[in-house]
Parts: structure tokens; C-alpha cells; sequence
């Protein structure tokens, strides 16, 4: 495995103080967080996770079982960390499980840890989902990807093109639907939760959660929109993680 496949810096900024290092959401690829890096300023860099079996990975196997994907991406984390940068996680909705268990190895290895964290869109490591897809018929299965409103439609109806990618998003969603944390390990990072105030996927419930999980500072936004608010109230995410990147900066 070639590190430099596994994830995207597509705006380098060698004098950042700051590497943001961000985790896809299921069935998502790095090119996710494409239009992130230009919407920060200088003093932070977003370098963007690539899983296997997407985008310049499609010819691997994509992984099925979360703890398994958090073994493959340690590695690549590590190396990205090793930049003399302060760092600092950010993943959405799968992703926020890969931020929770990869912080929680990095504590118990005694790694230096991201300086924050930040949640968005997942429920709570202990919860498990409301909705388990992963196992459905091939239409219920399309369904359902159309409840999450980030699939286009068109997509959707176009056989071949949904075909190609089920295998990939049935792995991403059986690594989300089937991970429950049982150790209750707090983080010692601060934990930045974000939500969408009209998510049926995640409710508000799954998403507050996480204040048992942060040790040294919880702090929750919640903004308008469904599971995707991200893309939905994306200006006013991106200011809303700079603000907490610097705030958390200076103060450490």
C-alpha cells in the first residue's frame, strides 16, 4: 500500500499551524472535503482520508468491519501527524467513529493526540443505529440510500452506475451499522459535536450522546438542515470549525 494513495492534500500549506485531518462519511471518498481547503485560512491545512475501494482505491476491497478500517487508516494517520503541525480530527457520520477510535488508540498508545476533535452527524459511539441497511434486498437497499438526500436521483435510477458502487456502500454501511463501543473510553482532546436539527438518520438524542464521551470539554452546534447540513449550512460549518480550530489553538 502506497501511503500517498491513501489520502488527499490538495491545497499543501507548508508554514499552517494547523493540519486538519478529515474522515468521508459512509459510501463518501476524500474528493468529499474537495472544496475545503480554500475556504479556511492560511494558518490551517485540510488533508482529506482515502478508504479503500473509491476514487484512486476503487481496485481494493473495501473493508466491512469499523475496527478493521481503523487498523488500515492508523498507519496513515501517523504519518500525517508526523509533520510537526498541531493536529486535529474532523470526521462526519461514519467518520465520526474513525475520529472517536483512532483518538481513543492514540491515548492508549501515548501518541500525541489531536489538540480537538470534532463530531458531526454520528450518533454516539454506544448507540446503536436506527436504521441497519447494509443486509436489504437490492431496491430496499436503494431506498434507503434516497433517505439520506445526498445521492442524486438520476443516480439512483441508473442501473449500472448504482450496481458498480453497492458493494462499496453495503461495506461502509456494515462497518457503521454493526460498530457499539462497549468501553466508554472518555477522549482527552475537546469534543466538538455538530448536528442537524432536522436529521432523521441521526436524531438529536444519538448526536448529544457524545457529551459522555468527552473527559475535557464538550461544546454542540447544531444547525439547520438533515444528515447532510454540511453541505446544506456549508459556509457557516466551515466558520464554525475555524473559530473552534483557533479558539482551541491559542488556549492550548
Amino acid at each position: 500500500m502506497d501511503i500517498k494513495e491513501c489520502f488527499f492534500n490538495r491545497m499543501p500549506r507548508p508554514n499552517a499551524k494547523i493540519r486538519l485531518i478529515c474522515f468521508p462519511f459512509a459510501g463518501g471518498s476524500a474528493s468529499v472535503y474537495n472544496n475545503w481547503p480554500a475556504k479556511f485560512q492560511d494558518t490551517i491545512e485540510v488533508v482529506s482520508i482515502q478508504y479503500p475501494g473509491r476514487g484512486n482505491r476503487m481496485k481494493e476491497n473495501p473493508i466491512k468491519q469499523l475496527k478493521d478500517l481503523v487498523e488500515h487508516v492508523s498507519g496513515v494517520i501517523q504519518t500525517l501527524c508526523d509533520c510537526g503541525k498541531h493536529m486535529a480530527f474532523y470526521g462526519h457520520s461514519m467518520g465520526s467513529k474513525l475520529v472517536y477510535e483512532i483518538t481513543k488508540k492514540m491515548q492508549m498508545t501515548g501518541d500525541k493526540l489531536p489538540f480537538c476533535v470534532f463530531v458531526s452527524g454520528g450518533r454516539a459511539p454506544d448507540i446503536p443505529p436506527r436504521l441497519t441497511m447494509y443486509n436489504l434486498e437490492r431496491e430496499e437497499f436503494i431506498y434507503s440510500l434516497g433517505l439520506y438526500k445526498n445521492t442524486p436521483e438520476e443516480i439512483l435510477r441508473e442501473k449500472d452506475i448504482i450496481d458498480f458502487f453497492i458493494p462499496m456502500l453495503r461495506a461502509d454501511f456494515e462497518a457503521d451499522e454493526t460498530y457499539l463501543d462497549i468501553e466508554h473510553i472518555p477522549l482527552e482532546p475537546p469534543v466538538y459535536v455538530l448536528g442537524g436539527a432536522k436529521d432523521i438518520i441521526t436524531s438529536l438524542d444519538d448526536v448529544r450522546a457524545w457529551k459522555r464521551y468527552a473527559k475535557n470539554g464538550y461544546y454542540e452546534k447544531i444547525f439547520p438542515g438533515g444528515h447532510f447540513f454540511i453541505k446544506e449550512q456549508f459556509p457557516e460549518v466551515i466558520e464554525y470549525i475555524q473559530n473552534a480550530l483557533n479558539k482551541e489553538f491559542n488556549e492550548s
